[in-house]
């Protein structure tokens, strides 16, 4: 499965909107993922969807796994720096064995 998460910018003028991950232990650095539409992570099956003059950023995380969950924000490089929070939750999928069970008899 894959992840979208959005980001809604207004006005962005010569300033840079960045992915940003975090997780919700407190203290922690982010890291750093885009500049715009530039990857900055290594991780390829992350990519910024975002047309030119658009006020919409994508970022989309194809094959998503229980490592991609934590809280994703974008931010505008403004003075003070705009934020939008995005917390993405993945739910671990559970197989099942499924065993035949017998037909009740009809005596």
């Amino acid at each position: 499965k894959d992840a979208l998460i959005t980001c809604i910018v207004q006005n962005q003028g010569d300033f840079t909107l960045m992915w940003k991950k975090t997780s919700k232990i407190p203290n922690r650095d982010a890291t750093v993922l885009s500049a715009n539409t530039h990857m900055v992570t290594s991780d390829k099956r992350m990519q910024v969807m975002h047309a030119t003059g658009g006020q919409v950023y994508v970022l989309k995380i194809t094959n998503v796994t229980v490592f991609d969950a934590g809280i994703y924000f974008c931010e505008v490089n403004t003075d003070p720096p705009i934020r939008a929070f995005r917390e993405l939750t993945v739910l671990r999928r559970q197989y099942r064995k499924v065993q035949k069970l017998p037909l009740p008899s009809s005596d």
